[in-house]
């Protein structure tokens, strides 16, 4: 293969790979903390102090479940969930209810 090519093949490869990655849509993670700041803001609580205990608890991993049984980004426990009226296998909610009950 001529010296001269593999530049230009890295480079229209290279090209390519980016444009797909541009496609790709913003992580989920990014809602979720607009979630955590939403609910933060309503409960005034500290939303860094939420987004610690997700990151800590969770890793941001809303399929998370521990050997405990708790469920979630806040790993709420079942009983706890359904004290706070809230269904921790639904994100949003789990995140509600994490503040809830930090309040």
């Amino acid at each position: 293969m001529n010296k001269l090519l593999i530049p230009i093949i890295f480079m229209i490869l290279t090209t390519s790979i980016v444009m797909e990655l541009e496609k790709v849509p913003e992580p989920k993670i990014d809602y979720y903390h607009k979630v955590v700041r939403y609910y933060s803001r309503i409960y005034g609580i500290d939303f860094k102090l939420v987004e610690s205990i997700i990151s800590c608890e969770s890793g941001w991993n809303k399929e998370a479940i521990s050997t405990s049984g708790a469920v979630g980004l806040m790993q709420l426990q079942p009983l706890t969930a359904k004290q706070l009226s809230v269904n921790p296998s639904v994100p949003e909610e789990n995140i509600l209810g994490g503040i809830k009950y930090l309040r």
